[in-house]
């Protein structure tokens, strides 16, 4: 699978880093309008994550942010 720009900005996680020194980036799974989603391993809990960063463009911009912040409550919410 070949990545866009938003993953292979330098300051985004690049695979093989760890990342709040709790999620080691695996692979990349996907990209979009608000960033990247990534395979990591949850070095803390034990087993792989999906992990979401958003793109650091979008990371200065309230009205990105916010709608990032209301996405992670919806999937919170799910069971």
């Amino acid at each position: 699978m070949s990545t866009s720009i938003i993953a292979n900005n330098l300051r985004m996680p690049q695979v093989g880093t760890t990342v709040v020194g709790r999620y080691e980036i695996v692979k990349v799974l996907g990209e979009g309008g608000f960033g990247v989603v990534y395979l990591a391993n949850d070095l803390d809990a034990g087993g792989k994550v999906a992990l979401k960063v958003l793109d650091p463009e979008k990371s200065s911009q309230e009205d990105f942010v916010e709608r990032f912040r209301q996405e992670v409550r919806v999937i919170r919410s799910l069971s």
